[in-house]
């Protein structure tokens, strides 16, 4: 006879957090960051993580202002996200 499975601590499902509840999860509110950072933290490209802050800046959750960030061999403008 078949197990009938009517919870999910009796399954083997996980449950998973999606790519804007990482991100919030994550970034301190009113700390700053960037789509790279993002990117990297999450596994994905830089585009579909700014698409996850674009999506959370509609929401009202994040600001956004475009800036030029400077690293060791590179300067570049870029999208900054702030954690309202």
């Amino acid at each position: 006879m078949n197990k009938i499975i009517v919870t999910l601590e009796d399954s083997d499902y996980i449950l998973c957090k999606s790519a804007k509840e990482k991100i919030m999860d994550i970034l301190p509110k009113g700390k700053t960051t960037i789509p790279s950072f993002i990117a990297d933290y999450l596994g994905v490209s830089r585009r579909a993580a700014l698409i996850s802050l674009d999506a959370l800046e509609k929401e009202g959750k994040l600001s956004s202002k475009m800036g030029t960030i400077k690293s060791k061999n590179t300067t570049s403008r870029c999208r900054i996200f702030k954690k309202i």
